[in-house]
């Protein structure tokens, strides 16, 4: 079974680097906007920032996983995948984040 960017590289022609590179970035952007957001990002905003069959794909995502896995399970996952080096990575690239109010 081919990975994720494998069947966008093939669907788009685009390089797998850049693929790869785009990924990291649209969710960089999404989280970094729920982190420093006030009011309802999903719900207001999200769908004119990525366009309406990507945003309905998301929220199909989002559904998918409230039905599928609890909190707990999500970080279980961050922290079973990705290396002390790859964490570290995020929270170099958080520092700056301002944490909005009543983010938990």
């Amino acid at each position: 079974m081919k990975t994720l960017v494998e069947e966008i590289v093939d669907q788009t022609g685009l390089p797998r680097a850049k693929v790869n590179e785009t990924l990291t970035h649209v969710f960089a952007h999404i989280h970094r906007r729920l982190y420093e957001g006030k009011g309802d990002y999903i719900g207001e905003r999200l769908r004119w920032d990525i366009g309406i069959e990507a945003y309905l794909h998301f929220i199909g995502v989002l559904i998918s996983l409230n039905e599928n896995y609890s909190g707990a399970e999500w970080f279980e996952y961050a922290e079973r995948t990705a290396s002390p080096e790859d964490r570290e990575r995020l929270q170099e690239q958080m520092k700056d984040w301002k944490r909005r109010e009543g983010f938990e």
